[in-house]
This record gives structure tokens, sequence and C-alpha cells, in this order.
């Protein structure tokens, strides 16, 4: 019996082609309207992860490319309704997260038994939002100086309300196990993004430092064309000067659709 094989760059071909149009239906998909949310953010609140900013627009592996920049909300800051912070333990699982509890140890203190545990989670992401002004007022208008060190000179502030004003103001508000949920709690579209993430829980609890840290399973902003042109010339500006709009679709996904060095509306 003959068989009809197929010569070996023709699978090749056929399995680019299948996973492209894969790639292209997810992106159609989760771009479909409405968006889930769209954030104004500037150029301090994403991170250029290729260092090349000037590479040839035919050089697709020498292009910048844009990642979401998280912060946490300080240790003493709770979510609106919230009696503790998102991070801890009691606050998890209020959301529907499987935290374990302490067990007694031989010494009859409590401890955590847990081993680096990995839970996939959805995250509240809150763009210039109460997190970032609770921070700024603990950092900036508050005084810092101890009894031992006098009052900071008029007009002069200290250097960690000095990296403030340039770190990002994305930040990690809460996080949950039910995505509508924490929509309904969170509703302004504009302000709030809700995104897959996993959240990584440490084999011990520090009560001053989140309970887990969160990765974004998708922190990459996708970027089309368009926008390529104009990139490399307005990351070299600094960041409050560089303006994008970017949208969240039905799969949570980011991605850019609107950049200038003008303020958006």
């Amino acid at each position: 019996m003959n068989v009809c094989r197929w010569p070996w760059p023709t699978w090749i071909v056929a399995l680019v082609l299948v996973t492209n149009a894969i790639a292209l239906g997810g992106a159609w998909w989760n771009r479909m309207a409405p968006a889930e949310a769209t954030l104004v953010l500037t150029g301090r609140d994403v991170e250029v992860m290729n260092a090349i900013r000037d590479a040839a627009p035919i050089d697709a592996s020498r292009r910048p490319q844009l990642q979401l920049s998280i912060r946490y909300a300080n240790a003493q800051y709770r979510p609106p309704g919230s009696p503790s912070a998102w991070f801890s333990a009691a606050h998890l699982r209020a959301n529907g997260l499987e935290v374990p509890s302490p067990t007694p140890s031989h010494g009859g203190q409590e401890v955590w038994h847990r081993s680096h545990q990995t839970l996939l989670v959805y995250v509240v992401l809150e763009h210039d939002g109460l997190a970032y002004q609770d921070e700024y007022h603990r950092q900036c208008e508050t005084p810092i100086a101890g009894p031992t060190k006098p009052p900071a000179a008029e007009g002069r502030v200290s250097p960690r309300c000095e990296q403030l004003r340039e770190d990002s103001r994305l930040y990690v508000m809460d996080v949950g196990a039910n995505r509508q949920q924490l929509r309904d709690q969170y509703p302004d579209r504009t302000r709030y993004a809700v995104v897959h993430a996993s959240l990584r829980i440490p084999s011990q609890e520090d009560e001053w430092s989140p309970l887990g840290s969160v990765h974004l399973l998708q922190p990459m902003i996708a970027i089309d064309d368009q926008w390529r042109s104009s990139l490399p010339e307005l990351l070299r500006q600094p960041g409050n000067t560089t303006h994008l709009r970017v949208a969240f679709g039905r799969s949570l996904e980011p991605w850019l659709i609107a950049l200038s060095a003008d303020p958006l509306r």
C-alpha cells in the first residue's frame, strides 16, 4: 500500500500556520467589545523589557516591549470594606482562597506548615487611586524625622517621597477566587482592572510583608504595528510625559490602544 507522505518542510509550515491561527483567534476573542477595563497609564507605570529602544522596524527581536509595573500597598493599608490587608490570611479566606491555618509546634508556638503554595487567583489592579494616595500621604505629607533627627527643611522632601513621585502608580489592590465578585466590589473600569495572576505563598508568614508574591500571568502589553514607529522616541522621554491607553479584554490580557506625548482624554 502506498502512503502519501508530505515532505517535512510542509509539516513545519502547516504547524506554523495553525499556531498563528490560534494566536490570532485568541487575540480576536480578547479584543471583542466591550473591554473589561481601560486604564490611562503613563511611562512610569510600565517597564521597558528590551533595552535597545532604537532598533530598526524590521528587526522585531530588538523592538522594545512593555510590561505592566505593579506595586504593593503599604502593610497598614486596608482595601475598602475589609478589616485586614489584602495579603492577610483572613482576607484571602474571606475572598474564597484556601490558605492553610497555623498549627502548634512542639515548642507551643504556631507555625505555618506549607511549602511555597501557589494559587491561581484574580487580582485587582488600581491605577492612581486610594492605595497610591495612602502611600503618598504616608511618605510625603507626614513627618519622617525621628526623635533624634531635626525636621526636614521647608520645601524639601524625603528621598522616599521623591522616588514615589517617579515610581509606578499601578497597585495590587485586592485578590480573590471570583472574578465577578471582585468586579462588583471595584466597578470603575477606568480605575480598576481585574487580571489573571498566581499568588505564591511562602512557608512562613510575616505580618510586615505580603503573605504572598503576585505574578501576573500576562504582564506584557500587546503592541500593534501602528504604534511601533513612535514608541522608541516616546520612551526616551520622562515617564510622566508618555501617556498610554491600555485596554484589558475578555481574556483579561492588556493591549495598547493609544499612545501620545500629550495627556489622553
